[in-house]
């Protein structure tokens, strides 16, 4: 799949106060990741010197987060290596000054660029702030702008980052896209909202014939149960 990467710079990121105060040129954050097929075999250093951490990519939710300490460039790495031979990092992000929260999105390349890199990495501000308890946001990677609509709630679900909504309970969201100046009705998402939990509906480019309704996977601060691994169990019940 194909992801206009121009939007990765469209994007405003809104900072927060770190949670520990950081040196200059230094970054301290949580983070989780995502990736929309999953990625197995990826690590970061949590600390300068310290050995790293496998990342655990689940396909339909956020991972467990993780916390970061060091240069502002974060820098992912492959954990198969050759032995005694130092790879080049498959992925970076440079993380936004006063950034405390983040939610890292892991797009594949086409092909390896010439520095090695493997993924391009577009960080989202997800703290509470941004998106309180009880609310859903959205994060538009499609290239097409959707109206929706839940309960008599009308809302634009922008290329992006959207704002934050509130909801509760079971949330019907009837979709609307714009074809040759028109609004038409393209399909429906439901999901049940909290008011202990949060959730980013990120909306990706449809499948090939799968006409104006996209891809769409939502991202709650509650973990799966583990059934099964990482990957095939989580994503049941997302369309």
């Amino acid at each position: 799949m194909v992801v206009a990467l121009w939007l990765f710079a469209c994007v405003p990121m809104h900072a927060q106060t770190p949670p520990v105060a950081a040196r200059p040129g230094e970054a301290s954050v949580r983070f989780t990741v995502f990736a929309l097929s999953g990625i197995e075999g990826l690590a970061y250093a949590p600390k300068p010197g310290q050995a790293r951490a496998t990342l655990r990519f689940y396909s339909a939710y956020r991972s467990p987060a993780y916390i970061y300490r060091g240069a502002a460039r974060l820098c992912f790495y492959e954990t198969t290596s050759a032995s005694g031979v130092e790879s080049p990092p498959v992925a970076v992000y440079d993380i936004p000054e006063g950034s405390a929260d983040l939610l890292l999105i892991f797009f594949p390349r086409t092909s390896p660029a010439a520095d090695g890199r493997k993924y391009e990495v577009f960080g989202v501000d997800d703290g509470l702030a941004r998106t309180p308890r009880g609310h859903f946001s959205t994060l538009n990677v499609s290239g097409r702008e959707y109206a929706a609509q839940y309960g008599s709630t009308r809302i634009t679900i922008p290329v992006g980052v959207g704002p934050a909504h509130p909801a509760g309970g079971r949330v019907l969201l009837r979709l609307a896209a714009r074809d040759e100046g028109r609004w038409i009705p393209v399909g429906k998402h439901d999901f049940h909202l909290t008011a202990r939990d949060r959730i980013l509906l990120v909306f990706y480019p449809p499948d090939e014939g799968g006409g104006f309704y996209p891809i769409i996977r939502r991202l709650s601060d509650e973990l799966p149960r583990e059934r099964g691994g990482a990957f095939g169990a989580a994503s049941e019940d997302q369309g």
